[in-house]
């Protein structure tokens, strides 16, 4: 562990967030009016009255990994086997900040299994989306610490120095994911509609972690000797995670979870005859519309996301732990190869005893997502959204988090193309600009994928991709050609 720190350290940011991928979720194609199954993390209540008669999802992934402190040259982009390999990679294509008092990295991914929506009739819609799920948080990292680590604890101007900090954490939690959802207009009256959404999960714990520290002091004397003083935390460990043994089993759980939404939109049709909507041209063609079959004006939404949690068992080699002492040896650190060998060296080491419970809940990071939709002429639409994360503060360690952001989202789409280009801005400082593109049964984007080509350097990179069986509602011609089955005649004849 010493010599790792000395020799390696200038990588660790890196590899911390990169530890979790053995990202807003799909940002920008969540705000598509033919997201279907894919829309159900966001806001369950997209799945009534969406477009498609039956929509199922092959595969479907996101990934998102961000820190604000490491920098990387963006040829590690488009040349990574060359710039990697390269014997002084930090030298040469790394870059560490030095404007903030605190330090985060994150790491969200999420993998989604066969899934499938259906509409049981116009109003009511069902589904079920299995996943495997994994966040990793870094939390509150001070500046000096963070320093030491990027220079391998070799640097010199920090030494003699005492730093403190009220509180740091870091949490890891991958679990398996099984998603119920029903979804229904609860109201219509031809002017407002409110549809209503809730998910209902069944979790399988496969393995986490938490390590925490409250209230210290520290003073690195040098690369070898560091004093310490009032450190009081805890290291908890599920089985898997202290053997390193990751399998398909109970780790930990069950556990229960649940979204809930409620979406609200404004009709075009009655309104035109006060003239607070502007009326649309919608051309036909073959039968077939040519812009975006939606018909709403505007529409606004919020939803409560993953709010639960999972029980897991406490392996016997967590540790609580206090350190307070002048001289501490970093050579004890030598020897640790694993989490299990982390909490065996804090317990000789630090007065460490097994933690009295035999379960930990390890809370999933609940969220709460607010939008505004408006829906433009033909083909165009613009979307602002607004996500606060549950869980962030120092009052609850044993969590995972998302991070806080806004998001403003331009979109063109039809029944079979769609693109969109969100701009976001997150409570890390960051600013991503990323695009999305819909094809038939494909989506492929990234939500920071604009910004990093047009920087010489990025802190994060996020990837969305989905690959679907498409079953649009079925056109009746005796109805409104081009309309799907759900009759939508107030369109028809329109100036």
């Amino acid at each position: 562990m010493h010599y790792f720190l000395r020799s390696c350290a200038p990588i660790l940011w890196v590899l911390l967030s990169w530890s979790g991928l053995v990202a807003q979720d799909w940002l920008g194609y969540h705000t598509s009016n033919y997201a279907g199954i894919h829309a159900v993390g966001y806001n369950p209540a997209f799945l009534a009255g969406n477009n498609y008669k039956l929509d199922v999802s092959l595969l479907a992934m996101h990934a998102r990994v961000q820190n604000n402190y490491v920098n990387l040259d963006i040829q590690t982009l488009f040349n990574p086997e060359e710039t990697f390999s390269e014997p002084n990679f930090d030298d040469r294509y790394m870059y560490y900040s030095d404007h903030k008092e605190f330090y985060d990295a994150y790491v969200n991914l999420h993998v989604q299994a066969p899934a499938f929506m259906f509409q049981l009739n116009e109003r009511t819609s069902f589904g079920f989306a299995p996943a495997i799920r994994s966040f990793t948080n870094v939390n509150r990292v001070d500046e000096n610490l963070a320093r030491l680590i990027s220079e391998g604890l070799d640097y010199p101007p920090l030494f003699n120095q005492e730093f403190g900090n009220r509180w740091t954490q870091g949490s890891i939690n991958l679990w398996a994911q099984y998603s119920f959802t029903g979804a229904r207009t609860l109201y219509d009256n031809g002017m407002v509609r409110l549809k209503g959404g809730l998910s209902l999960h069944l979790l399988q714990g496969l393995g986490a972690g938490v390590l925490y520290g409250n209230g210290y002091n520290y003073i690195f004397h040098n690369q070898d000797t560091l004093t310490m003083r009032r450190l009081q935390g805890e290291l908890v460990l599920s089985p898997a995670l202290a053997n390193q043994n990751f399998g398909f089993g109970f780790d930990g759980g069950p556990g229960f979870g649940l979204d809930a939404g409620l979406i609200l939109e404004i009709v075009p049709g009655t309104f035109e005859r006060d003239g607070l909507i502007r009326p649309k041209r919608y051309q036909e063609h073959w039968g077939l519309r040519t812009e975006d079959e939606t018909d709403y004006a505007v529409r606004l939404g919020i939803s409560f996301g993953d709010i639960g949690f999972i029980p897991y068992p406490v392996h016997p080699s967590s540790a609580s732990f206090e350190v307070s002492l002048d001289s501490i040896p970093l050579s004890i650190f030598d020897g640790v190869e694993g989490p299990a060998d982390l909490g065996e060296m804090l317990e000789d080491n630090f007065q460490g005893i097994n933690p009295n419970d035999s379960t930990v809940l390890m809370w999933l990071p609940g969220r709460i997502d607010a939008f505004v939709d408006f829906k433009l002429n033909y083909n165009l639409g613009l979307h602002f959204g607004g996500r606060f994360a549950l869980w962030t503060g120092a009052s609850n360690a044993f969590k995972s988090h998302y991070l806080h952001q806004f998001t403003v989202t331009p979109r063109w789409e039809i029944k079979w193309f769609g693109a969109y280009s969100p701009l976001s801005f997150d409570h890390m400082g960051l600013i991503n600009w990323g695009l999305s593109l819909r094809a038939g049964p494909v989506v492929i984007g990234s939500g920071d994928l604009l910004s990093n080509l047009l920087k010489t350097r990025y802190s994060g990179i996020s990837f969305h991709f989905g690959i679907r069986l498409l079953f649009p509602n079925i056109n009746i011609s005796s109805r409104n050609p081009g309309c799907d089955s759900f009759d939508r005649s107030y369109l028809k004849g329109r100036p």
